[in-house]
């Protein structure tokens, strides 16, 4: 899959969960007005049940999108990195975009959920040739022509991993230990398996 490809289904990601959101909030409020005026004229009793319903549904729908894509990403991370407690990750459940840095190892697991599944990539530290940051987006470079860039379209949160990641590519930072295999065969495989 081409990277114009993917960000397109990140994109539509993104788009579907902001207008699901948006909508769930829309109906919020006027579900508000509905009931204020059903029981203020002690009419239209029916029509406020259907849209308090109706606004339960989406917001319900979008709950299920978040909690779906979370469990989705703990299921992947726990198959790669298992139980290891020297992770730094960041994980923007709007874009479904997960970034995972083994600190021991230095190996970077990078997953992102879009509308045809999942695409998860495995990363050796020595690949990763910097990263971008504008706003609370962050672009993590590679040397890799398969997959030059990642893109995580975050929030607030996110300013935190990026000064960890600051001090990872700092020249006092090296992996404490290495791998035999190269990551991205070892994701790879585990993908099989799971």
């Amino acid at each position: 899959m081409g990277f114009h490809e993917e960000y397109k289904m990140k994109a539509f990601r993104e788009q579907l969960l902001a207008s699901l959101h948006l909508l769930a909030a829309l109906c919020t409020i006027l579900t508000a007005m509905i009931i204020y005026n059903a029981f203020d004229t002690h009419r239209g009793g029916a029509t406020a049940t259907y849209a308090f319903l109706f606004t339960v549904a989406l917001w319900l729908i979008v709950l299920y999108v978040f909690i779906s894509g979370k469990r989705e990403i703990d299921k992947i991370i726990n198959s790669v990195f298992g139980n290891n407690s020297s992770i730094i990750s960041y994980y923007a459940a709007g874009s479904g975009r997960y970034v995972g840095i083994d600190t021991n190892s230095g190996n970077i697991l990078l997953i992102a959920l879009d509308k045809s599944g999942q695409q998860v990539f495995g990363f050796n530290f020595q690949d990763l040739a910097g990263y971008e940051q504008k706003d609370c987006v962050l672009t993590l470079k590679f040397d890799d022509i398969n997959t030059p860039s990642f893109k995580i379209n975050g929030n607030a949160k996110i300013i935190p991993f990026i000064d960890k990641l600051d001090f990872l590519l700092s020249p006092s930072y090296s992996p404490s230990k290495g791998s035999n295999k190269q990551f991205s065969q070892i994701v790879a495989e585990r993908m099989q398996t799971a």
